[in-house]
């Protein structure tokens, strides 16, 4: 983010985007001069292929970029000035940027909650994994997504809902769905209420602030504990192969060629 608003920054009018082409811009003696040409979009590229191992070489590319620019233009140029600007303001997001990691950081260090307790994967070392909530959408007008801590309004069983906006244009009693028709008749009460009428005193006000988090699962060898998705654990199909009883060997065992336990100290996979 901070190199995309670099190559966007009102100040570069696209100077500092390319590489310099001192044939269409008659600067023979350019590479004269500049003996490490770099531009934006090489440092874009770069960023995209993991050519980075690190943050210094990354700004060392971009610093490189400005420090060129002002060296070849004097310093009346307006590409002179405009280079100083950027480089004085990539300095400033850099450090600002660095210091949001290392609160984060900070933060999962000393993270510890019910679900992780405190412990990390054994495959990928972080504690928890926050998932991507799932998406609700407004069974009113707007037909739109509702939004991360926004209240709503839903059915008791949850089959419809309605963001606030669309809510407040609810009648007393609310129709069944447009589609109701096409659905096939009900067998029970509950199906039955899904397609029938609601009375708007009846829908329950909440908010939309329910966070996911990727479950947990102990190896049965080395007694460790990983991300379900780190461990490629998936419990349904661990108990069509293995049965209820069935153990579960993490990759790294699997690696290892490890030996299972005594079953009575085997654990299943869980949500902590």
């Amino acid at each position: 983010q901070v190199v995309q608003r670099l190559m966007q920054h009102p100040l570069n009018q696209n100077w500092f985007n390319e590489p310099v082409d001192p044939v269409r811009l008659n600067l023979p003696d350019y590479f004269a001069i500049v003996r490490e040409p770099m531009d934006l979009g090489t440092v874009k590229s770069r960023l995209a292929a993991f050519a980075y191992s690190d943050v210094p070489a990354l700004a060392a590319d971009v610093r490189r970029v400005f420090d060129n620019a002002q060296r070849y233009n004097p310093p009346r140029n307006a590409v002179h000035r405009a280079a100083a600007e950027l480089a004085r303001d990539f300095d400033a997001d850099l450090e600002r940027a660095l210091e949001r990691c290392a609160r984060a950081s900070q933060a999962a260090h000393e993270h510890a909650c019910g679900l992780c307790r405190g412990r990390r994967c054994a495959l990928c070392g972080d504690k928890c994994i926050t998932l991507e909530a799932p998406a609700l959408i407004c069974s009113g007008p707007c037909q739109q997504r509702v939004r991360r801590d926004q209240q709503y309004h839903a059915t008791r069983d949850g089959s419809r809902l309605w963001c606030h906006k669309c809510y407040l244009g609810l009648k007393a009693v609310i129709p069944p769905p447009a589609d109701a028709h096409a659905r096939p008749r009900a067998q029970d009460a509950a199906h039955a209420q899904a397609t029938g009428l609601w009375y708007k005193r009846d829908l329950i006000k909440r908010r939309f602030d329910c966070d996911v988090h990727e479950p947990w699962v102990q190896c049965d060898c080395c007694l460790r504990w990983a991300h379900q998705a780190c461990a490629l654990f998936n419990a349904k199909a661990e108990r069509d192969a293995r049965g209820a009883a069935g153990a579960f060997v993490c990759p790294l065992c699997e690696l290892q060629h490890a030996h299972l336990p005594p079953r009575g100290k085997r654990r299943r996979g869980d949500g902590a």
